[in-house]
């Protein structure tokens, strides 16, 4: 498991949360969680 590049993925994705939902910080583990879902579907090639 890329812990790293997994911990890495979460500082932009939260980050870019952060500046679009400004409003809804509760909301942002459950963000992570959804855009872990899409980084874990995605293929790095």
């Amino acid at each position: 498991m890329e812990l790293q590049r997994l911990f890495r993925a979460f500082r932009c994705l939260d980050s870019s949360i952060s500046c679009t939902m400004n409003e809804s910080k509760s909301t942002s583990l459950k963000d992570f969680l959804e855009s872990l879902k899409s980084i874990m579907q995605m293929d790095y090639s």
